[in-house]
């Protein structure tokens, strides 16, 4: 699985040259983005930007070369996709990005995209208009301002979704409402009941977030506890990482801590914690087959640390559909 994606010159020369955003990382700055200004989003937009973009294209690439999901998309002209908590769009740009890359019959875009900030969004939009783009998609975009500041907040912005998205796409928002104080150690299950019933019938799901503590636990092991909740709740299941689609469950840890590493263009790096989820028959119709004969590995310590569900000889990253 390819964990590297340089940033593209046009996006380079629009962010870094004509905006004039700098490499600032400051993680207790950036935690809580809701009122942002326009300086601190430009130091964003160089520091973290790049980040999410790497990640969500690099697991999209992964996705899109695996075969069975990738025949179901050769056959559709256009795609729905849904961004919730967005911020500048680094993780909705590396999603479009690789489908310009991997699938050539996608020509329309339907981008429905929603964050607590205005300048943030407008940041977005301006980039969706980048004649890179625009050349290669015609893309219908609605991004929408949802300051969520409450339970209520959040229970009413989701309630105005639509459905029938192809791809959604949520990336570090969960956390930042942990920060917040208005979800808690259940976050990720909450979220997860909001959006997945958005998806279409052949849609998936990417939630992910950062490797860091809440409340004492690490949020890998909120995130796995809180999605195994809802899928075994729910018909719904995970593709992604692989023993979570067959193992979830069956399986006896609400501990399970898994990450994955992923690199860009710039000195910084993080490492994150997601899955990928969908409609059970549909993720179960993908990925059909157990193999028993491999070991998966779920974080970065890799074999010192797989999978305890899986026992096999091989070693393989369960992060990568394609191994």
């Amino acid at each position: 699985m390819n964990t590297c994606k340089v940033f593209p010159d046009w996006l380079y020369n629009y962010i870094f040259e004509q905006l004039g955003a700098k490499e600032r990382p400051d993680p207790n700055e950036f935690k809580l983005n809701l009122e942002s200004g326009s300086d601190k989003n430009i130091d964003y937009l160089g520091t973290y930007f790049p980040r999410s973009y790497a990640e969500s294209f690099c697991i999209h690439q992964n996705l899109f070369s695996y075969n069975p999901y990738r025949e179901r998309l050769d056959s559709k002209t256009s795609l729905r996709i849904l961004t919730f908590g967005c911020g500048t769009g680094g993780d909705v740009i590396g999603l479009i990005c690789a489908i310009a890359m991997m699938l050539p019959n996608i020509q329309d875009l339907d981008v429905v995209a929603f964050d607590g900030n205005n300048l943030a969004l407008d940041h977005l939009s301006d980039i969706l208009d980048l004649p890179p783009l625009k050349k290669r998609f015609n893309i219908i975009r609605r991004c929408v301002p949802m300051p969520i500041k409450s339970m209520q907040d959040l229970n009413h912005y989701t309630s105005h979704l639509g459905n029938g998205y192809e791809i959604i796409l949520s990336f570090k928002f969960v956390n930042e409402l942990m920060q917040m104080g208005i979800l808690g150690r259940d976050g990720f299950k909450i979220l997860a009941e909001r959006l997945a019933p958005l998806l279409a019938t052949e849609g998936l799901m990417t939630l992910l977030d950062v490797r860091a503590e809440y409340c004492g636990e690490w949020q890998p092991k909120n995130l796995n506890k809180g999605i195994s909740d809802y899928c075994k709740e729910n018909d719904y299941g995970t593709l992604l990482p692989i023993p979570c689609h067959f193992c979830d469950s069956q399986c006896w840890s609400d501990k399970c801590f898994t990450d994955k590493k992923f690199y860009g263009s710039f000195t910084a790096n993080d490492q994150v914690t997601y899955r990928v989820v969908g409609h059970r028959e549909f993720v179960n119709a993908l990925y059909p087959v157990f193999n028993s004969k491999v070991t998966y590995i779920r974080n970065k310590d890799m074999a010192s640390d797989p999978c305890p569900m899986t026992r096999g000889r091989d070693v393989k990253d369960a992060y990568d559909i394609n191994n």
